[in-house]
């Protein structure tokens, strides 16, 4: 899926939450969260926590290409960690690569949150489009893409 980045973006009123840009350094917690978000989910592939931290660590080291930690958001509730949308620059293309919510936080609009910001900084970079991909089937995450201006690419 793609947005543009040079129109308007949807501004979807969602509640209040901290967040905050997240960084190389928080890999482990940035695993721990994926882990637990992903389990049981149409996104789970098995892994074990050691295996998430390792695919964590492989985006940080540029596994998909460059990690843009200024674009990327964590979503804080109660000083912890609820949820993250993680981003890279893939073939010049900004790609939000991960997208995820500890199930305790979901329903909240925290993914919503995150992207719009997320799609604000890159705006603000100067950045004309930006991409996903989402799991066939997760039509959850459709709708949320869709209703911030993602269309199929």
């Amino acid at each position: 899926m793609e947005v543009d980045l040079a129109g308007p973006l949807p501004d979807i009123a969602v509640g209040p939450f901290d967040a905050r840009n997240p960084g190389e350094h928080e890999v482990p917690a940035l695993a721990e969260l994926m882990f637990v978000s992903y389990a049981g989910s149409i996104d789970d592939e098995g892994w074990s926590v050691e295996e998430t931290q390792h695919e964590v660590a492989a985006f940080a080291d540029g596994k998909y290409g460059p990690p843009l930690w200024e674009c990327s958001f964590v979503a804080m509730v109660s000083g912890r960690p609820a949820s993250a949308v993680l981003l890279c620059e893939e073939n010049g293309v900004p790609l939000l690569a991960y997208v995820y919510t500890h199930p305790e936080f979901r329903g909240r609009g925290l993914v919503t949150g995150l992207v719009q910001r997320a799609l604000t900084a890159l705006r603000h970079r100067g950045y004309a489009k930006a991409r996903l991909r989402v799991t066939i089937g997760n039509a959850a995450a459709e709708h949320v893409y869709r209703k911030l201006g993602f269309v199929a690419a």
